[in-house]
């Protein structure tokens, strides 16, 4: 989950907790996360990758710092998972 923020991190790891019935061991935590598909959470719909074990789906906002300034220039969304 590094891609996520603090927030966001809470947020899953409390919804994780809800679907075990608040059992949070590691594997049962990893186990439910393992099985979210478009999971409601404050960056929006995520999934989760049991494979690379991050997050996928979430709309990310594209920053151009230019002179220590920072603006957002655009927003991107990966589709699917790509097989490496």
């Amino acid at each position: 989950m590094s891609v996520w923020t603090s927030l966001e991190t809470m947020d899953g790891i409390a919804t994780a907790l809800r679907r075990t019935g608040g059992n949070s061991s590691g594997v049962a935590l990893a186990a439910q996360m393992e099985k979210f598909r478009n999971v409601p959470t404050l960056s929006g719909l995520v999934s989760f990758s049991p494979q690379f074990h991050t997050v996928f789906g979430r709309t990310y906002r594209v920053i151009r710092v230019t002179n220590n300034t920072p603006r957002v220039v655009g927003t991107i969304k990966a589709k699917v998972v790509p097989k490496i």
